[in-house]
């Protein structure tokens, strides 16, 4: 029997990255206190996490916020698999290097010749954590829905156990992958992310629908400030009436809020932790 596969479909990027005690005013200017430029991208991001999510083999190494990999990795339970598209640009080279550095297999990645890989610009508040991106999709914005009408695509050849996805991808594109693996039996991962809505009929095939309160307030049609304490139980039985099975609102700092379609639900409390960046946190 061979490894099981997780399969990871959205859009691969570069961040480039500025820290400073405020963010700046409209029409305003400010000089940053640090800048980074690093590969990103929520389904890079969610591929890395993966893939350290489930192998035991990933161990933190002595300097400070990097991963040592052992390898190889033939024989695993787990294969992560990264579909996405980056272009013939500086910047493509690197992002997938990082994908492949991090155990990810690479091979349903498309290089484009043409387009630009993707790219975020991320504002970072030094003292909060807090931070505001702008992005453009670059080559992400090519994956057409007619790439993924059989279970096989949704692996690169390779029918997948899960695949995990974002709305960073066009959402006709979203929808049309949610739908196949759902029709397949394939598990959905949905992790709502940057808002947006999506036709009702896609939410039946979602087993794992991940939202914030931006996007839990913009799916279920409420203002964001509407959720909270007394009304995350009733905004997840809204997705849940939609046939979503497992629903997970996070809360930042005060944790995330789950309820199943089985009849179950709480509230996980956040552990206390100092916070450095939040971006790729989601």
């Amino acid at each position: 029997m061979g490894p099981r596969t997780i399969s990871v479909i959205g859009y691969i990027d570069m961040d480039f990255t500025m820290a400073t005690p405020r963010l700046p005013d409209v029409g305003g200017s400010l000089q940053a206190k640090e800048y980074s430029a690093s590969p990103g991208g929520k389904g890079a991001n969610a591929a890395v996490a993966a893939f350290r999510s489930v192998h035991k083999k990933a161990r933190h190494g002595d300097t400070a916020g990097q991963i040592h990999l052992e390898y190889p990795y033939e024989g695993e339970d787990i294969q992560i698999r990264m579909i996405g598209a980056v272009g013939q640009d500086g910047n493509g080279p690197l992002a997938v290097q990082n994908l492949k550095e991090n155990g990810v297999d690479i091979s349903g990645v498309k290089v484009l010749a043409g387009e630009m890989t993707g790219i975020c610009f991320c504002m970072v508040d030094s003292y909060t954590g807090e931070n505001r991106l702008l992005f453009t999709l670059g080559a992400t914005a090519t994956i057409e829905p007619e790439e993924f009408m059989t279970p096989e695509s949704l692996g690169n050849g390779v029918i997948p156990d899960l695949i995990i996805s974002q709305l960073e991808c066009r959402i006709r594109t979203v929808e049309q992958m949610i739908k196949t693996a759902g029709e397949a039996g394939i598990d959905v991962l949905l992790n709502a992310a940057p808002a947006a809505q999506i036709l009702p009929e896609t939410y039946q095939y979602l087993t794992h629908l991940i939202v914030n309160e931006t996007e839990a307030a913009m799916l279920s049609g409420r203002e964001v400030e509407n959720v909270v304490k007394e009304t995350w139980l009733e905004i997840a039985e809204e997705f849940l009436f939609w046939k979503v099975k497992n629903v997970v609102i996070t809360l930042g700092a005060q944790g995330a809020f789950y309820a199943t379609a089985n009849g179950k639900n709480g509230h996980v409390p956040a552990e206390k932790v100092t916070v450095l960046d939040v971006t790729g946190a989601g």
